[in-house]
């Protein structure tokens, strides 16, 4: 198997890359690639987490289906644009955190 360094692009790219070919030139600082994988995350968590609390809510029912397509309209823009900056502060946590434990290791 090959080792790869602590790029994380490099990581990223090698464990999508097998996935769709246009992987290999995307990388995860292009603002471009952020921005729109930004609109999926936040698309799905949305989605996810409108549709679990409204079932605990509401329960299986015609009115949760019905909750959870409401909400979902609701939440996935405020997620988006709330991810676009948040997202931002992750990365600069991550950063720090990866940086700190490969001190760590040396």
């Amino acid at each position: 198997m090959r080792t790869h360094g602590t790029n994380p692009n490099e990581v990223v790219l090698w464990l999508l890359g097998p996935l769709h070919p246009s992987m290999r030139g995307a990388t995860m600082t292009d603002p471009k690639t952020i921005v729109i994988a930004q609109f999926f995350i936040s698309g799905m968590m949305a989605f996810l987490m409108t549709g679990f609390f409204s079932f605990l809510h509401i329960g299986p029912s015609l009115d949760w289906l019905s909750e959870w397509s409401s909400a979902f309209m609701i939440a996935w823009p405020v997620a988006f644009v709330l991810s676009l900056g948040v997202g931002k502060l992750g990365f600069m946590m991550a950063c720090r955190i990866t940086s700190s434990s490969a001190r760590l290791k040396a």
